[in-house]
């Protein structure tokens, strides 16, 4: 039933509904798929809704980096990757702003950073293993969206531009 209200979405070139009904490890290669029927607008929307469901996200890290990095789409990301709220946000934010990512060993350098101390602490100890928090520093201008949506402060930041990190083990 679910493949067959795929195939229908698909040739109703109703490429979010589509996506939606896919299972979350393949959506980002949906997205890639269908990346070029989409316009900026929808393409931003559809990559802003699978990156905020996407939980394994080092699974899809290449498909979602390519993606981010589409030559054809980086001049309209943050008016479209980004509502008018997270664009003020991140336009208040200092020039050189301290973030922090919580994660397990296996993940160290992924893109999803955040603002908040709090928020990196969870994801550090949200698997029960000895999670660690790393703390460093990113240039305003190197930040590639700010997403306020499920109380994360998220900054989506390439981890190679992330300056002056250190790691807190946590037990």
């Amino acid at each position: 039933v679910k493949k067959e209200y795929i195939d229908k979405a698909i040739a109703k070139k109703d490429f979010s509904a589509c996506i939606s009904m896919v299972e979350r490890p393949y959506r980002w290669e949906y997205l890639e798929r269908f990346s070029p029927n989409l316009n900026d607008e929808e393409y931003w929307d559809l990559l802003r809704y699978v990156w905020t469901d996407t939980e394994n996200f080092w699974q899809c890290e290449e498909i979602a980096t390519s993606l981010l990095e589409d030559p054809k789409r980086t001049s309209t990301r943050s008016q479209y990757l980004m509502n008018d709220e997270e664009r003020a946000i991140l336009s208040e934010l200092p020039e050189r702003v301290i973030i922090y990512r919580g994660c397990s060993s296996k993940n160290r350098h992924g893109l999803s950073w955040t603002t908040e101390p709090r928020v990196a602490k969870f994801f550090a100890l949200r698997m029960r293993n000895k999670g660690q928090i790393i703390t460093g520093t990113i240039e305003k201008s190197e930040i590639i969206a700010y997403l306020g949506g499920r109380d994360e402060s998220e900054i989506v930041a390439f981890p190679q531009d992330v300056k002056e990190k250190k790691t807190e083990y946590l037990g």
